[in-house]
């Protein structure tokens, strides 16, 4: 055996060994961060709340995006900490658009949209496990889902940010929250003028296997957002993946579930965030 390396995998990398080392494998990556889809466990609402501390300090304005809000937890979240931010809701899912808006009923500074955000405007499918009739996992892609047999399917309006926010003269969004499934690339491609114009401080998406059937990397991540610097979320903190300080490397990607924040390097909540978070 030429290292140390070589030997311990002859001896224990054995067919009968992996359901162990599978475990073990599950236990790492739960410590790496990966899997827990609880917001007030897995820092995603923390992250949320030092933005808005930050914001309220420097007196500056708070605008959330919440694309495939779903029932709305974050932007209510966001609500009952900050009254006057102004929150923009997207869900194209017809039943979940519903209970959303119903939600926020009455809520003059939050504006429910029943509208898919995509990379191009116009119709498309979207799918979901029936009868559910508003799942949290519904999707513009089917081939996230293991069982392709009983799929609701609707035709639902698409835009693009850019289209969106130019429509409204909306100049700035302090939170972009995307959690789409799978269709995360398509968003960001329809928002790339909002992103090189440096419109928007901070992207929060969740990566999961569902990027790995859409194609979408922590490495096309990283190009698509030049000028971000991308950061696992964790309870304590944000843990760096790729940044001036991190270049990109391989060792970095896992399709098991976890949710990223790209902060643009220009955006004074970079230092803010990794100051106090």
């Amino acid at each position: 055996m030429e290292n140390w390396k070589d030997a311990f995998q002859f001896v224990f990398a054995r067919k009968e060994l992996q359901g162990m080392w599978s475990r073990l494998h599950s236990l790492s990556t739960r410590g790496l961060g990966y899997g827990n889809w609880n917001p007030e466990a897995n820092g995603e609402f923390r992250l949320i709340e030092k933005c808005l501390a930050h914001c309220s300090k420097s007196g500056t304005d708070f605008s959330f995006f919440d694309v495939g809000a779903n029932e709305g937890d974050f932007s209510l979240h966001v609500r009952r900490m900050a009254p006057q931010s102004q929150i923009h809701c997207f869900e194209p899912n017809p039943h979940t658009h519903l209970r959303l808006a119903s939600r926020f009923e009455g809520d003059i500074n939050t504006q429910i949209h029943n509208l898919g955000l995509s990379d191009h405007p116009g119709h498309m499918d979207l799918w979901e496990p029936a009868p559910t009739q508003g799942s949290n996992i519904a999707s513009f892609l089917p081939e996230v889902f293991h069982e392709k047999e009983g799929l609701a399917q609707y035709s639902v309006e698409t835009q693009t940010l850019d289209d969106f926010v130019a429509a409204r003269g909306i100049a700035h969004i302090t939170y972009l929250k995307i959690d789409v499934e799978g269709y995360e690339g398509a968003v960001l491609k329809g928002s790339e003028t909002a992103i090189s114009r440096g419109m928007i401080d901070l992207i929060h998406l969740e990566m999961n296997h569902h990027n790995c059937i859409a194609g979408l990397s922590i490495y096309k991540l990283a190009k698509m957002l030049d000028g971000y610097s991308i950061f696992k979320i964790l309870p304590n903190g944000l843990y760096p993946l790729v940044s001036k300080e991190s270049p990109y490397h391989e060792k970095i990607e896992s399709y098991r579930l976890i949710n990223l924040a790209c902060i643009r390097n220009g955006s004074p909540l970079l230092g803010a965030l990794l100051n106090v978070h």
